[in-house]
């Protein structure tokens, strides 16, 4: 149930007395993982969420995911792939006091970083929940260019007191971020015109967008930005942060695509893009299944 929709004096004590102390746990937390080395933290949750996750009610949901994109796998296999999955996760969450200073160490190495260090003009970055998935917009600080990001805010307003300290320390620039819903595309427009890069998590589910194959079967998925560089010529990259060992990561981010035709934005040519951009995604995930965030719906709750 939506913390909203809870009844009211339910929603008062979770608002004066729950997210408070949530706040202060975060903020304890993110401050000892900070003094500590990131390759510790990074094993030490790994192993945490490694032992907690297949416990959890996420573990069914991610099973069923994985036998409903990818059917061809055997029960061995997808379990396998959910082990290392959840491994994985703990890692990106005992990465992430860590993740501005492993953008300037030999913890990344990035493969085309000159498509968007080598671009004046803003454009749209399309990645997804697959490796460490903060490196997508610590790279673009990284590389010296203005960007934006779409994001869901967090209800507990303490939490996300935290998590924004954390993004002003980590950038030479103060960063634009939007939350999804109609204000983002506003937002989007706002950094493209000052040449910003906008960052897009397209994996998740968006009730505002357009229905396309996604792993093989339908799925809500964000067209915005498509309508957007219909309409202005906007370059699109694709970016991924794949894990190679331990917190070693690959960052890869691929020349600049322009799917503009006329300056005009059809609902044929919108369903068309995001049927390409799924697929596009849907290869990165089959590479690395176990780097994917298996327990998310993106296709509803319904399979």
């Amino acid at each position: 149930m939506s913390h909203f929709k809870q009844p009211f004096l339910r929603r008062k004590f979770i608002e004066f007395f729950i997210w408070p102390l949530e706040g202060v746990f975060v903020f304890l937390l993110v401050g000892l993982m900070r003094l500590l080395p990131v390759s510790f933290t990074s094993f030490l949750f790994g192993k945490i969420v490694g032992l907690i996750g297949p416990m959890t009610i996420h573990h069914k949901r991610a099973r069923k995911h994985m036998q409903f994109a990818m059917p061809e796998l055997s029960a061995q296999e997808i379990s396998t792939i959910l082990a290392k999955m959840w491994d994985h996760l703990g890692r990106v969450a005992g990465e992430y006091p860590h993740i501005h200073k492993m953008c300037n160490s030999r913890y990344m190495t990035v493969h085309g970083l000159e498509h968007i260090q080598n671009s004046e003009e803003g454009g749209f970055v399309i990645g997804g929940h697959l490796g460490n998935w903060e490196f997508c917009t610590m790279v673009m600080n990284y590389a010296g260019r203005h960007y934006g990001a779409v994001y869901r805010k967090l209800n507990n307003p303490f939490s996300n007191w935290v998590l924004d300290m954390r993004n002003k320390r980590t950038t030479t620039r103060k960063p634009d971020y939007y939350p999804k819903g109609d204000g983002a595309a506003r937002g989007m427009l706002n950094t493209l015109r000052e040449n910003g890069l906008v960052c897009i998590a397209a994996d998740q589910k968006y009730r505002e967008g357009v229905l396309a194959p996604f792993m093989g079967h339908p799925a809500d998925t964000p067209i915005g930005h498509i309508r957007i560089a219909l309409k202005r010529k906007t370059p699109i990259y694709y970016m991924r942060a794949i894990r190679r060992k331990g917190c070693y990561f690959d960052v890869y981010i691929e020349p600049a695509i322009y799917i503009h035709t006329d300056g005009k934005a059809t609902d044929e040519q919108i369903a068309h893009h995001a049927a390409q951009m799924n697929e596009r995604l849907s290869d990165f995930i089959k590479e690395n299944p176990e780097q994917w965030l298996w327990p998310h719906r993106k296709w509803g709750k319904n399979i």
